[in-house]
C-alpha cells in the first residue's frame, strides 16, 4: 500500500486524507479528543507531508477496522443454527445425519 500512495498525486492525496478527516470525526467524541488525527491540508505544505499523514492515517484505519472485526460479537436471534464454527461446505456434511452409522 505504502508504493501506491507514493505514486497519488496532490488531488488524490487530499480525497484520500478528506476520506480519512471524515472517517476519523464520526468516532465517539472521547476517542477523538486523545488519538492522533488527520491535520488540516493548510497545515501540511509539502506533498511529502501529505503522504506520511495519509500513510499513518491509513494504518490507524486499518488498526480499528482489525480491531473492530476482532470484537464484534455476533448477534443472538436465538437460532442457534447461526452459530457455526464450519465452513458452508463443512456445515452440510456435519449436521447431516445422512452418513451417520448410529442410525
Amino acid at each position: 500500500m505504502d508504493a501506491k500512495i507514493e505514486n497519488f498525486n496532490v488531488e488524490e492525496l487530499n480525497q484520500q486524507l478528506d476520506y480519512h478527516r471524515e472517517e476519523e470525526n464520526k468516532l465517539p467524541r472521547a476517542v477523538i479528543e486523545v488519538m492522533e488525527r488527520v491535520p488540516l491540508k493548510s497545515h501540511m505544505k509539502y506533498k511529502a507531508m501529505r503522504i506520511s499523514e495519509l500513510k499513518k492515517a491509513v494504518a490507524r484505519y486499518l488498526s480499528r477496522v482489525h480491531n473492530f472485526a476482532l470484537y464484534e460479537a455476533p448477534v443472538s436471534t436465538g437460532d442457534v443454527s447461526t452459530f457455526s464454527m464450519a465452513g458452508p461446505e463443512e456445515d452440510l456434511f456435519y449436521e447431516s445425519d445422512f452418513h451417520d452409522d448410529l442410525a
